[in-house]
């Protein structure tokens, strides 16, 4: 069976929209757990009339506490061997859970689904990459988190987890995290997968561009100091992941640079939070050790 982790916060104007999709799925053994976050717009109502005498439907109704929070409610209640997440203004092809679930095998720990980028009518909006599908190492799925490929890297949804690893890893969402937490979670699922991942760039999720309401779009110096705090702790994960490529090793440490610089740059301009600086130039520099010679040749050079 797959569990089908559904966050909502106040989107009750697309909530009809994805539980047809979900009804019309043409793999039948899953569950649908509707985590609602709180939400203040008619969207509990709604999910309490979707989710009525299904029983394979599940509202879990919470306080407002965040994405993350909300993803690891759906989580802890999943009972199914796969798991996947799909955001509530997103959709997904008819044929999504079956197309994924086709790839897995006894020596897969992940699948990762092809996406589309669509607008809130649900057109597409971006070309799509022409059909490709195979095995991927560790390495590869790591460096298309910071370097997209085939797949929108870091992106929690669209993928079919394992279950078991997740739980067995403690590998939850970081609650105190609403900005960069999907790519956070996505390099620390790799680090601890043990089996092999397929992927296909069959566009089976569809990514709705157009909500400018996303948290995506919500950039201050706040969601940066966490975003940096994000990339360092995955550069760690990646420096201590064995059999990792040079370029994945150097992807991290240049990027956890780069983000570190830019938030550097926001805060001389904004003066806010000014007292992170320190700390936190400490912290990085740590974690990148010599490779920060490289960053900041490579910074001043090209990026700067």
């Amino acid at each position: 069976m797959i569990s089908v982790i559904i966050p909502v916060y106040n989107n009750v104007e697309y909530l009809e929209r994805l539980d047809a999709c979900l009804r019309q799925q043409t793999y039948k053994d899953f569950e649908v757990i509707y985590v609602d976050d709180g939400s203040t717009d008619g969207s509990a109502e709604m999910l309490d009339q979707l989710t009525a005498k299904k029983d394979n439907y599940v509202v879990i109704h919470k306080g407002n506490g965040g994405l993350s929070s909300a993803r690891n409610a759906g989580i802890c209640r999943a009972r199914g061997e796969w798991l996947t997440l799909i955001d509530a203004d997103d959709t997904v092809e008819d044929g999504y859970l079956e197309t994924l679930l086709s790839h897995t095998a006894d020596d897969i720990d992940l699948v990762i689904g092809g996406v589309a980028e669509v607008d809130e009518n649900d057109r597409l909006v971006e070309p799509l990459f022409s059909d490709y599908e195979g095995l991927v190492s560790i390495s590869t799925a790591m460096t298309w988190c910071y370097k997209p490929k085939y797949f929108f890297g870091g992106c929690a949804w669209g993928k079919l987890y394992r279950t078991e690893v997740i739980i067995a890893g403690q590998l939850f969402f970081d609650d105190n995290k609403r900005y960069a937490e999907d790519i956070l979670f996505s390099i620390q699922y790799l680090a601890h997968v043990n089996k092999k991942i397929y992927f296909t760039t069959k566009p089976v999720y569809h990514y709705n561009k157009g909500n400018q309401a996303s948290i995506m779009h919500n950039i201050t110096v706040e969601n940066l100091i966490t975003e940096v705090d994000s990339y360092e702790r995955m550069c760690k994960m990646v420096l201590t992941t064995p059999n990792v490529s040079v370029e994945c090793r150097m992807r991290a440490c240049i990027d956890t640079y780069k983000k570190y610089r830019c938030l550097l740059s926001q805060i001389h301009k904004t003066r806010q939070h000014i007292e992170v600086v320190a700390p936190m130039r400490k912290t990085v520099n740590k974690t990148l050790g010599f490779h920060r010679i490289y960053c900041w040749l490579l910074w001043h050079v090209k990026f700067k």
